[in-house]
């Protein structure tokens, strides 16, 4: 229903609301993400690492192998039916000489672990991995990985050279 005052009409149709900052906190998460992915800030919010290795594929072509190792003693998991879940986004990205994107991979790791799981991860961490395949050259790789729960960041370049 239409209100006049003034010359001014503000119309309202059900179901038209602003939304909360709840219902913006998953887009904001995202919008975090992907600026991260571009950037060449350093983050660490959660305490992560990453190896690399130069490899040859079966095909003979170079590619880079990328070792990514979280400390989940640094995630905030959520206790749902006795069990500890969190999600993880992984984003691997590598860029040339000059910041230009040249490919990248993204994956997500969901758990839901036992106590007994989550203690003997206490010590080793959790490990997930991927393979580049690029031409052979130097690049930076940058790494990001962000847990659900809070949007918590880690996100850091490593300069890697392919054979």
């Amino acid at each position: 229903m239409p209100v006049r005052r003034r010359n001014v009409t503000i119309a309202a149709r059900p179901g038209d609301y602003a939304p909360n900052k709840a219902a913006l906190a998953p887009q904001e998460k995202v919008d975090r993400l992907t600026k991260t992915v571009t950037s060449r800030d350093e983050i660490r919010d959660i305490r992560a690492a990453v190896e690399t290795k130069s490899i040859m594929l079966a095909t003979g072509e170079s590619a880079l192998h990328v070792d990514i190792k979280v400390d989940i003693r640094s995630l905030p998991f959520k206790k749902e039916n006795g069990r500890h879940a969190e999600r993880l986004i992984f984003i691997t990205a590598l860029f040339d000489q000059n910041n230009k994107f040249l490919s990248g991979v993204d994956g997500v790791m969901e758990t839901n672990l036992k106590d007994g799981t989550l203690t003997m991860l206490d010590s080793s961490g959790a490990t997930a991995n991927v393979t580049l395949q690029t031409p052979p050259g130097t690049y930076r790789l940058r790494q990001v990985v962000q847990e659900a729960t809070s949007g918590r960041i880690a996100a850091f370049n490593t300069p890697v050279e392919i054979h």
